[in-house]
C-alpha cells in the first residue's frame, strides 16, 4: 500500500475514534487536532520506523501517543485523561491495523 494511502487510512480511522471520544461542544476542534497531529506524527513515525538505529515500533508508538495526547490537551483543551485516552485508543487501533495491511 502506498504511503499516502496508509496516511489516509490512519487519519480516517483516528478521526472516527476522536469523534466518538470528543465532547460534543469541542468535537470540531478534536477532529481538526486529529488531522494536524497525524500530519506531524505519522511521517515522523514512518521515517523512524524505517531507520535502523531507532528502537522498536512500540517505543515509537509510545512517543507518538504522547505527542498526540499533548496536541489534544493543548489545542483541543481536552483533560489530561481524555487526551491520553483518545491518543492511546486511536494509535492502538491503527497500530493493530498496520499488522493486517
Amino acid at each position: 500500500m502506498s504511503y499516502p494511502a496508509l496516511l489516509g487510512l490512519t487519519v480516517l480511522t483516528e478521526l472516527v475514534i476522536a469523534a466518538v471520544f470528543a465532547p460534543r461542544e469541542r468535537r470540531s476542534s478534536f477532529l481538526l487536532v486529529c488531522v494536524l497531529v497525524n500530519a506531524i506524527t505519522h511521517p515522523l513515525a514512518f521515517a523512524l520506523h524505517g531507520a535502523s538505529a531507532v528502537g522498536s515500533m512500540a517505543a515509537i508508538e509510545v512517543g507518538v501517543i504522547l505527542l498526540e495526547a499533548l496536541g489534544y490537551r493543548l489545542a483541543a483543551k481536552a483533560s489530561p485523561a481524555r487526551a491520553l485516552t483518545v491518543a492511546t485508543i486511536a494509535n492502538g487501533v491503527t497500530w493493530m491495523l498496520s499488522f493486517l495491511i
